[in-house]
């Protein structure tokens, strides 16, 4: 892990952010994955290798980083992009924050609650390694 930290330091000593997606793919519907599975192993190797595979970097780098919702869906649910910054770097992050927010405001933004996983089809997350089952929350 102090090789990786070490590997992003050097690496962002040369740029002044690092920009990604912060899910790979667009945020779940309210009830749309099993939270009461026991298959604790596939439940994180969809969630770090398919759902959110790139947050963990700054996570386990200590590297700062912020995500903010710059896209929305066509169901008004928010793309986060994440903005990934050298160690210590917060200040550059909330000041880059602040200027997307007035170039684009999305503090009063809320996605529907009614954006729910249809009752009569239980949602499925599609990966290359086989379905994850996912309970709808009114199943």
């Amino acid at each position: 892990m102090h090789s990786l930290g070490r590997r992003m330091a050097a690496f962002l000593a040369n740029y002044d952010l690092l920009l990604t997606a912060t899910l790979a793919r667009p945020p779940l519907r309210l009830g749309e994955m099993d939270m009461t599975s026991d298959d604790v192993e596939r439940y994180v190797a969809f969630l770090f290798n398919e759902f959110a595979p790139l947050t963990p970097l700054f996570n386990q780098t200590g590297g700062a980083a912020m995500s903010v919702p710059l896209f929305w869906t066509p169901e008004s649910l928010p793309i986060g992009v994440q903005f990934g910054a050298g160690l210590g770097d917060e200040p550059k992050l909330i000041r880059l924050a602040a200027q997307l927010e007035q170039a684009q405001p999305w503090a009063q933004r809320r996605p529907p609650l009614t954006t729910m996983a249809s009752p009569a089809t239980p949602g499925r997350l599609g990966n290359t390694q086989g379905d994850f089952a996912c309970q709808n929350a009114h199943a």
